[in-house]
């Protein structure tokens, strides 16, 4: 997609059909790197909720006594 929006936006006066082709490819481009980054953020989100249910666990699991 670099390669299509490097030759639609490479004459001096880029036509409106041009910078067209050149915002379409870069909308393709940042499409593809969100795909290839959802994996990511979704194991992230689940350590994240795995972490917070252990310490969920012990929260429950511990005793607190209060004395006056």
């Amino acid at each position: 997609m670099q390669q299509v929006k490097r030759a639609a936006t490479a004459p001096a006066n880029p036509s409106s059909q041009d910078r067209s082709v050149a915002a379409k490819a870069s909308r393709e481009e940042a499409k593809a790197r969100a795909e290839l980054l959802k994996p990511q953020v979704d194991e992230k989100v689940e350590d994240k909720s795995r972490i917070l249910s252990v310490y969920k666990n012990e929260f429950q699991e511990s005793t607190f006594s209060v004395t006056a």
